[in-house]
C-alpha cells in the first residue's frame, strides 16, 4: 500500500466505487484538476481509499476559529477491511505535518452524510465512537452535519 496525490495518469478514478456515489464523483472531479488536494491509498493502479481536506475559518467575519475539514474520506468497498481507517491515520499524519494547520483548534468532517440513511448512520457511529468526532450541534444521538475532533487527538493519532 503506498500513499500518494492522486494522478489521474497513473490511478484507475474509473475502477473506484466506495458505494457513495457523491464520493465516487469527487474522485473523478479531484482527478481531472491539475492541481488537487486529494491524497490515495493505491496498490498499484487500484486506489483502495482517498482522502481530502482544507483549511477553513469559521466565525462571523470569517476570522476567528481556523478548523481543518475533511471534506472527503472513503475506502472502495473491494478493499481490505481497515484500508480506511489507514486512510484517516495517513490523513491525520499529513494533517499534523502540515504547516498551515499550526493554529488550527480541531478537525471537521462533513463526509459522514454521504449515501442513504444506514450508510449514513454507519459511518457517524464508527466516526463517533471509534475515532472520538463529536456532533458540533451537542447532541450525542445526531446523526447528521458536522463533527469535531480536537487537534490535539488529531496530533496524537498522527503520532501513535
Amino acid at each position: 500500500m503506498k500513499l500518494e496525490a492522486l494522478d489521474r495518469t497513473t490511478h484507475d478514478v474509473a475502477a473506484f466505487d466506495s458505494g457513495v456515489e457523491a464520493c465516487n464523483s469527487d474522485l473523478v472531479s479531484q482527478s481531472n484538476k491539475i492541481r488537487n488536494r486529494c491524497q490515495v491509498l493505491s496498490e498499484g493502479s487500484t486506489i483502495l481509499a482517498f482522502g481530502r481536506y482544507s483549511i477553513v475559518v469559521s466565525g462571523p467575519k470569517k476570522d476567528l476559529t481556523p478548523l481543518v475539514r475533511i471534506d472527503y474520506l472513503a475506502r472502495d468497498l473491494t478493499s481490505p477491511a481497515g484500508t480506511g481507517t489507514d486512510m484517516l491515520i495517513h490523513l491525520f499524519r499529513t494533517i499534523a505535518d502540515d504547516e498551515r494547520t499550526h493554529d488550527c483548534k480541531g478537525v471537521l468532517i462533513d463526509s459522514l452524510n454521504c449515501g442513504d440513511a444506514k450508510q449514513t448512520a454507519r459511518r457517524w457511529s464508527y466516526f463517533t465512537e471509534k475515532v472520538g468526532f463529536r456532533s458540533i450541534d451537542g447532541d450525542p444521538n445526531a446523526v447528521s452535519g458536522y463533527a469535531f475532533l480536537p487537534m490535539e487527538i488529531v496530533r496524537a493519532y498522527a503520532a501513535a
